[in-house]
């Protein structure tokens, strides 16, 4: 009696027939199949378990591949994956290294921990190919950060602290958006007038520094560039963005209510504050 093996989408390996009695196939996978009574099969069933286990590891792809299988190429030390069992075609599947291949290839990634930045190899820059960078493309020591802060009748204000380092000068910006949010079921308002909005775009330098007897002193350098990039004409007139040093930290103050009507609850109206930093830093 034969067996009858069949891949994942149920196609069978070896037609009606299937694979015959005391018969060993090494033809139509990469691993030896073994038909029913086969005598001595112990050694071809342990290698079959190794291959798979190492991923078929060798500096050749294997014979007789199957569409989705794996192997590790001991060349460039890398995955594939067969994507075409017919034509046998492979492909190398996305790693990122932390330094650069010695015969790296088109698609190839490597991450600079040095320069904080990420590479991608192209052949066609060049008469050899080169490494493009992907990015970030302007500082090396530039961090960004993110925070979404919320005011209502109650409780009018808010502020963020942001951590400057010790022994840097920073350039900071911070791109504020802000906007009355009503509630639809519960705001009387709703779609009666125009939510509130504002948004800035302020700009900072800050220096951090050690004085005497190892104490930390931070202080803001020059004139910040204030920008006010659009508001309506109500309640946000009156809503307020101050940056200031404290306690040696960047401290980011908002104020500002969507209505100053009395019957309004925070969860009928409020105001949320959402605020982009970066700090370009050395």
């Amino acid at each position: 009696m034969s067996y009858n093996i069949k891949k994942t989408n149920g196609e069978p390996l070896f037609g009606e027939t299937g694979l015959p009695e005391n018969q060993i196939d090494t033809t139509r996978t990469p691993v030896a199949l073994i038909g029913k009574l086969t005598p001595d099969y112990g050694n071809y069933q342990s290698e079959n378990f190794v291959h798979i286990t190492e991923n078929f590891a060798n500096d050749v792809f294997p014979e007789n591949p199957l569409k989705g299988q794996f192997a590790y190429n001991t060349t460039d030390d890398c995955v594939y994956v067969c994507v075409d069992d017919i034509l046998k075609t492979w492909t190398k599947m996305l790693s990122i290294r932390f330094e650069q291949q010695t015969n790296p290839q088109t698609g190839d990634m490597y991450y600079d921990i040095e320069e904080k930045k990420l590479y991608i190899f192209d052949e066609t820059v060049g008469d050899y190919g080169d490494w493009v960078l992907i990015g970030p493309d302007n500082f090396k020591n530039k961090k960004t950060d993110s925070v979404v802060l919320t005011t209502d009748r109650d409780i009018k204000s808010a502020y963020y602290n942001v951590n400057l380092n010790v022994d840097e000068a920073s350039l900071v910006t911070l791109k504020i958006v802000a906007r009355e949010k009503m509630n639809p079921e519960t705001n009387p308002e709703y779609g009666i007038r125009v939510p509130e909005c504002s948004s800035w775009v302020y700009r900072m330098m800050a220096n951090s520094y050690k004085i005497e007897n190892n104490i930390t002193k931070t202080e803001i350098v020059g004139d910040p560039n204030f920008e006010l990039i659009g508001r309506t004409s109500g309640e946000a007139l009156n809503w307020v963005i101050n940056p200031v040093i404290f306690e040696n930290m960047l401290q980011i103050n908002v104020s500002g209510v969507g209505t100053t009507n009395e019957l309004m609850t925070p969860e009928m109206d409020n105001v949320q504050w959402e605020i982009d930093i970066e700090i370009v830093k050395v």
